[in-house]
């Protein structure tokens, strides 16, 4: 065993910085999921989200009002939305049902 490298690779590895990433903080916002809703993460690692029906989260405002508006979680609206917004909104609705 060479135990020299090993020294010489444990000094690298100690020394090596930490670099934090910035960090885009939003206000989140409490809902309760009446559906299964799912998306993507990250297509090219294949990273997909998941928020069961029933289950509670904290999302940021912009994707609450959208769940919201749609019917896919029930709570407090974060912010007026006008008629609109609303019907924009709801354009672009996808439900999967099976059975």
């Amino acid at each position: 065993m060479n135990y020299a490298a090993i020294r010489n690779r444990q000094r690298r590895e100690a020394l090596m910085p930490i670099v934090f990433e910035p960090v885009d903080w939003q206000p989140q916002v409490a809902v309760t999921f009446t559906r299964d809703v799912n998306g993507w993460l990250d297509h090219d690692n294949s990273v997909k989200w998941h928020f069961p029906a029933g289950s509670t989260a904290m999302v940021d405002e912009q994707h609450a009002v959208e769940f919201i508006i749609k019917g896919y979680a029930t709570g407090e609206l974060p912010r007026a939305v006008s008629d609109d917004e609303a019907a924009e909104i709801r354009s672009v609705m996808t439900t999967i049902g099976l059975g």
